[in-house]
């Protein structure tokens, strides 16, 4: 598959605080589309694995909330490693 020069230069990254609503809403306000990854990086021990799970249940909840309306189709993908 070859990508033109044109699609990458249409391609813009925001980074974006997942937890804050108005933070989702206005990075993705006007755009065709979303990828959300969310990958935290864990390099100590988890204490309460599910703490993290449910920052990045939040984080897609807010992406999709924000997203309603916008365009048909949205992907959101966790990828989660706990080290075990």
């Amino acid at each position: 598959m070859e990508i033109s020069l044109q699609e990458v230069e249409s391609l813009h990254l925001f980074q974006i605080d997942l937890i804050d609503y108005d933070s989702v809403f206005s990075s993705i306000n006007g755009t065709v589309g979303v990828f959300h990854l969310a990958s935290p990086c864990i390099v100590d021990t988890v204490d309460d694995p599910q703490a993290i799970v449910g920052s990045c249940s939040k984080g897609n909840d807010e992406c999709t909330q924000s997203s309603k309306g916008m365009w048909s189709k949205m992907s959101c993908a966790n990828f989660i490693d706990f080290g075990y």
